[in-house]
């Protein structure tokens, strides 16, 4: 039902309404119940416009937001340096960068090392001293980029 100020009219009224037989008693309400028919459309309309322009709002956020792209991996048996190049092209290197890379030698934990800034708009470098690694250790390391994504690089010391 229907309730408007002190008149009520039924569903049965409005589907009387729609096949064109209503009572003439109720013919004074048929302006009431299309007012009310396109308000509920209005309030539909105007809730998937406001979706769209909350969406069409996040996708520049979302665009300018990007994991890194590639992380490589390179270890020297003779110096037992690990050097990791994170490539992660950004426009500004204090606002967007990579903002944690964990190293892991076979699934332990071996450092988190948190930054707040990236050295260069391409790419960030980590060098890490990992001594007593034995053939067959599984290296891997994980990055966080501070707005949005990770990224994984895996090598196995040959």
């Amino acid at each position: 039902m229907f309730l408007y100020s002190r008149y009520i009219v039924s569903y049965e009224v409005c589907a009387q309404l729609r096949h064109g037989k209503v009572a003439p008693h109720f013919q004074q309400y048929i302006p009431l119940i299309f007012s009310l028919t396109l308000d509920n459309q209005t309030h539909y309309i105007m809730k998937k416009i406001l979706l769209a322009i909350i969406l069409l709002a996040a996708v520049p956020v979302a665009m300018n937001a990007n994991p890194a792209r590639k992380v490589t991996l390179k270890y020297d048996k003779e110096t037992e340096k690990l050097t990791v190049t994170i490539l992660h092209p950004v426009r500004d290197t204090v606002k967007h960068y990579i903002s944690e890379i964990t190293i892991l030698v076979d699934e332990k934990e071996i450092e988190t090392k948190e930054l707040t800034s990236q050295s260069s708009a391409d790419a960030e470098v980590y060098e890490i001293t990992l001594p007593g690694l034995k053939k067959g250790a599984e290296i891997e390391v994980q990055t966080k980029c501070n707005q949005f994504g990770r990224k994984k690089g895996k090598l196995t010391v040959k």
